[in-house]
């Protein structure tokens, strides 16, 4: 229940590293589909490092289908990447930036969080691919 109240909420908001359009202080990007849960959460934990690594990030939480960063920057910016189940059986991640500060700073934040997973979400579907392959015999 709570998955779909969330994906609700944000409907309408995927404009790719834009500031959101119905509330302030908030930034809502759309990060793609991956084909599993577990993907989406690896390709998100990988974004969330690498936040840590360019900007700084206090704390990193895993909870079962969401990732949060707190205190990006050191400053008053907080992120969560959702992976909610979306069309086709897939997976969708959702990044989600609530700061006080500048829309241009959470726009870069944004924009590191969205080619981290990215990129890690391609190399797991490519090694998943590999590997249904090789089961499969092809």
């Amino acid at each position: 229940m709570t998955r779909l109240i969330l994906i609700l909420a944000i409907l309408g908001m995927s404009d790719p590293v834009a500031p959101a359009r119905a509330t302030e202080n908030w930034t809502v990007v759309d990060l793609g589909q991956a084909r599993r849960e577990a993907h989406c959460m690896d390709a998100a934990t990988a974004a969330m490092e690498r936040l840590r690594i360019v900007y700084g990030v206090e704390r990193i939480e895993r909870a079962n289908w969401t990732v949060y960063a707190y205190a990006i920057n050191g400053g008053p910016h907080d992120a969560v990447i959702t992976c909610t189940y979306g069309a086709n059986l897939g997976t969708r991640g959702t990044l989600l930036i609530h700061s006080d500060a500048r829309q241009v700073m959470a726009r870069g934040f944004a924009r590191t969080v969205l080619q981290s997973f990215r990129a890690t979400a391609d190399i797991l579907e490519r090694q998943w691919l590999e590997e249904a392959k090789r089961r499969n015999g092809f």
